[in-house]
């Protein structure tokens, strides 16, 4: 975690990000997306987190990504069917 708060832009990252998905490095996209994001700097980067909600739909990886949206939701409690 130091790494990631070592004081690099976001936008460090995202080139980081580009780069791994360039090259067919998915699962270390993800990781390093993962990781962004648990970050307080990085928290509400967007482009971090929507990186990370894509790879893990097109894993297929429905719990993981249901978890993550739930932590990612800023108040309160989220519940199914809240936002319908």
């Amino acid at each position: 975690m130091s790494f990631i708060e070592t004081g690099e832009t976001s936008e460090m990252f995202h080139v980081r990000v580009q780069l791994l998905l360039q090259k067919g490095y998915q699962d270390l996209a993800l990781n390093l997306c993962s990781w962004c994001v648990k970050s307080s700097k990085y928290w509400y980067d967007t482009y971090l987190r929507a990186v990370q909600l894509n790879l893990l739909h097109s894993k297929g990886d429905l719990d993981t990504f249901t978890k993550v949206v739930r932590h990612s939701v800023p108040y309160g409690n989220f519940t199914e069917g809240q936002w319908h």
